[in-house]
């Protein structure tokens, strides 16, 4: 067959296909083009080209910015010890979370996040733990020993900012939510060292929102969300401005990160005072009182140096101003008497001031049960010893040695022991005091929740006494240890939050300070002065009809959807996001 006639044929076939198909136009014939190599030269030649920066240039680029995170690294660090110092500035720790975002967002690999986490948070906690250093010097009389505490207890605590930095590496893939992402990582990792630290032997004396405690109104939300929730607006605000500051975004969506908290800031401001407001007039309607002695012996000193007799007869001189007062409650610290509750010189002298100036007496101890010994808050009446409340969480190396069991050669080789004794953990979480006195106007009887200084630091055990029915809760504590350093005004902050999110008034005592008064939002009603003997006699108010807060009743629901969340968002950016 002819090739012209072929084609013929070919072309007509193709025009029934497409029509077949819907009609579709037979696609235009290819075109040979032949290139001009050489001319393609030439042209390429003229144009500018990109060159490798030199091994100096990009040396001195590296140099510098390393340069600039290890200064945001001390920045951060230095912004959040300030905010927790004995008189701190609370709005340094709004600063602290900028330049530690602007590290964290700048960091080009997770291994370099998680490092550059684990530096800020050892020199926080070396800051803010300072008072160990001299504490366990005191107990020990040894400087390395004692360096080797603090510092090798931030370290421990650091982990918490460095697997949060390491977090947040992977987290700024999602980028258009990581500031959101990154807040609800810091609470979630906050969470995670409390339940850590209580299943454990941990230490979770700082958490974030602590820092606010002065801060009335937006303590407020507290009752909802806990500490937790306050950590979570501060860092928020600080990844905010930092990835408003070093994003690549449009203006518009720079203006919407830094509006961010300067809107949500002011809304969690307002509720908080609005619930203030109508919480106190509640709480002022129902409110009923009675009179309540604070009484801080100031013994510690005389009872390490064994004058137990100097403390008993400070204590009984202490003890006769209640005379004439009216008092119903007399809240002693924690260690005010040397002995056991159950020995006949302690056990009388207890049940005689109660008999003598009708006052239930409150005190802390050593107490023996069943052949074993716990640290103990007693409620004496003139019958004797009514009950007694055993304390939970021990303090770590200081009132037990932490799998002792396993590493008792090893402690016994390197001369480490409990400073003051080897106690067993109580069992009775949620244990209540019944108060019963006579105001004028007939019998009363109120609950009251008891915790023994360190147990401030765990809200578990707040809770379950506010959802038990205590109406107002007792601390006693014996801060002596701290010598003369900020823990004892830390250690008050954190019982401040415990007020505020249970919405329950608080007594507490301590040895040398510092006692106080707290209102059920978190506001210092009476606070004592530090290492001297101080009686104070208060007006206590309650209310008997106070029901457990959302938090109360709920707990860390809000830790727990912000944990979640940043579950979730770790799995997705690390499995599924590129880079």
């Amino acid at each position: 067959m002819p090739v012209r006639q072929r084609q013929k044929i070919q072309k007509m076939l193709r025009k029934i296909k497409n029509l077949l198909c819907g009609g579709k136009k037979e696609p235009a014939q290819e075109k040979a083009f032949v290139y001009n190599t050489e001319g393609l030269k030439l042209l390429g030649s003229q144009l500018p080209q990109k060159t490798k920066p030199g091994r100096v240039r990009v040396f001195l680029r590296d140099v510098f910015n390393d340069f600039i995170i290890v200064l945001t690294l001390f920045a951060s660090a230095g912004f959040l010890i300030e905010s927790y110092i004995a008189k701190p500035y609370p709005f340094a720790a709004w600063l602290a979370f900028i330049p530690f975002a602007f590290g964290v967002l700048n960091i080009k690999s997770a291994g370099r996040s998680f490092f550059y986490g684990v530096g800020v948070g050892a020199l926080t906690y070396m800051g803010i733990l300072y008072w160990i250093m001299p504490t366990v010097y005191f107990g020990t009389d040894s400087k390395p020993l004692a360096f080797a505490a603090v510092s090798g207890l931030s370290v421990i605590l650091s982990l918490q900012f460095g697997f949060f930095a390491w977090c947040c590496f992977y987290l700024r893939k999602i980028k258009s939510a990581l500031p959101l992402l990154a807040a609800c990582a810091w609470a979630a990792f906050e969470f995670l060292h409390q339940l850590l630290a209580y299943f454990t032997a941990a230490f979770p004396w700082f958490v974030l929102g602590y820092t606010q405690y002065a801060n009335v109104n937006l303590i407020q939300i507290s009752s909802f969300t806990g500490a937790y929730g306050i950590s979570f607006l501060i860092a928020l605000a600080g990844f905010c401005v930092a990835y408003a500051a070093c994003g690549k975004m449009p203006k518009t969506a720079r203006i919407a990160y830094l509006a961010l908290p300067l809107v949500l800031l002011p809304v969690c401001f307002l509720a908080g005072e609005n619930i203030f407001i109508k919480q106190t007039k509640l709480f002022e309607q129902n409110q009923q009182k009675f009179m309540a002695a604070l009484m801080q012996p100031d013994t510690h000193q005389f009872m390490l140096e064994g004058y137990e007799e100097d403390v008993a007869y400070s204590i009984y001189h202490q003890s006769q101003m209640l005379k004439d007062k009216n008092v119903k409650l007399a809240l002693w610290p924690e260690s005010s008497y040397p002995g056991y509750f159950q020995e006949g010189e302690y056990y009388d002298f207890m049940t005689q001031l109660a008999q003598t100036y009708g006052a239930a007496q409150l005190t802390g101890s050593a107490y023996i049960k069943d052949g074993r010994e716990y640290v103990s808050a007693g409620l004496f009446d003139e019958r004797g010893l009514k009950e007694v409340y055993n304390k939970n969480k021990l303090v770590p190396f200081g009132e037990f040695l932490p799998l002792d069991k396993y590493f008792h050669s090893f402690y016994g080789r390197l001369g480490i022991n409990a400073f003051t004794g080897a106690f067993e953990p109580g069992k009775d979480k949620g244990k209540l005091f019944t108060l019963n006195f006579d105001d004028g106007r007939g019998a009363q009887s109120v609950s009251l929740g008891p915790t023994i200084c360190f147990e401030s630091l765990f809200p578990v055990l707040w809770r379950a006494q506010a959802r038990a029915g205590a109406k107002f809760f007792v601390n006693i504590s014996n801060d002596g240890w701290f010598l003369d350093t900020a823990a004892a005004e830390q250690h008050l902050r954190v019982n401040i939050f415990r007020a505020a999110e249970a919405r329950l008034p608080l007594l507490r005592s301590t040895n040398t300070g510092v006692s106080a008064w707290i209102s059920p939002f978190g506001e210092v009603k009476y606070l004592s002065p530090r290492d001297k003997q101080d009686s104070a006699v208060l007006a206590f108010a309650y209310n008997p009809q106070a029901q457990p807060t959302f938090y109360s009743k709920h707990g860390d629901l809000f830790a727990v959807i912000c944990l979640i969340l940043t579950l979730s968002a770790w799995i997705y950016a690390a499995a599924f996001k590129a880079d």
